[in-house]
């Protein structure tokens, strides 16, 4: 994944919910999404909401990938 300094549509923020420390299945799409030249926020795991938001508020993306592990 990487990581894109402008923002806009095209930037897609991608990270795991507070509590959730597996990131595989949101590393594998962000994968996928660059191999489709969209531009990926890897932002991690356990990310607080208070981040997430930050970031979505900075870059105003149109998509947003939130990677959830557990039923």
């Amino acid at each position: 994944a990487t990581a894109s300094a402008a923002g806009g549509p095209y930037d897609v923020p991608v990270a795991c919910l507070p509590d959730e420390h597996h990131a595989l299945g949101g590393l594998a799409v962000a994968l996928l999404l660059c191999r489709r030249q969209r531009r990926v926020r890897w932002l991690g795991a356990a990310l607080p909401l208070t981040d997430h938001e930050r970031v979505c508020a900075e870059t105003r993306p149109a998509h947003v990938l939130l990677s959830v592990s557990r039923a």
